[in-house]
C-alpha cells in the first residue's frame, strides 16, 4: 500500500515505502498486545484507538457525499 501511495503521490518524504509501512503496522502490534494481556480501556484505550484510526482511513479514502442529496 506505502508503494502505491508513492506511485500515485510521489514522495513519502524522508521515508521509503518499507520504513513507513513499518511505521504505520507497529502500533497495531503493540495495541493487540495490549488487548491480548487483558488490559481493560479503562488502563488503555487500545480498541477504541485502533477502530478511531480506521474511520480516518474511511473518511480518507471515500469520496464526500454530494451536499443537498
Amino acid at each position: 500500500m506505502a508503494r502505491r501511495a508513492a506511485d500515485r503521490f510521489g514522495s513519502l518524504g524522508p521515508f521509503t515505502p518499507e520504513e513507513l509501512a513499518a511505521l504505520a503496522g507497529l502500533p497495531f502490534i503493540g495495541a493487540e498486545a495490549v488487548i491480548l494481556l487483558g488490559l481493560d480501556e479503562s488502563k488503555v484505550a487500545a480498541r477504541p484507538a485502533l477502530r478511531k484510526i480506521g474511520e480516518l482511513l474511511r473518511l480518507v479514502e471515500e469520496p464526500p457525499e454530494p451536499k443537498g442529496q
